[in-house]
């Protein structure tokens, strides 16, 4: 048994062949795959994403690349997601600074250790 432990099945490349996609990795023995956000709204969607497709698990998060649109209000509706029950919380800041941002602005880490600490 195998397990795709991070796709993104809510994306807009992917829309109108989930099926055959995920058709494609029982054939490959995946059995189970793990769909990820990397923001708020990717977040919502793949929860819901999940909950209308056996064997396919949610993990909710907001991507270092998108800190700037981490908000205190994106905190709080990343909690009430949070439970949810998806089965992981990711990316909780992994970068210190997103791509192409200034030395100085170091948002990700203080975003991310919000972000984890809201959703544990």
């Amino acid at each position: 048994m195998f397990i795709d432990t991070h796709a993104h099945l809510t994306d807009k490349a992917f829309a109108g062949r989930e099926e055959e996609i995920l058709q494609n990795a029982k054939d490959c023995l995946v059995e189970k795959v793990i769909t990820s956000g990397f923001d708020l709204a990717s977040s919502k969607e793949a929860i819901d994403f999940a909950r209308k497709h056996d064997g396919v698990y949610a993990s909710i998060g907001f991507y270092p690349e998108f800190v700037q649109d981490y908000t205190v209000e994106t905190e709080e509706k990343l909690k009430n997601l949070a439970k949810d029950r998806p089965e992981a919380v990711q990316e909780p800041g992994a970068l210190l600074r997103p791509p192409g941002q200034p030395e100085g602005q170091d948002g990700a880490v203080v975003g991310g250790r919000a972000h984890l600490g809201g959703a544990l």
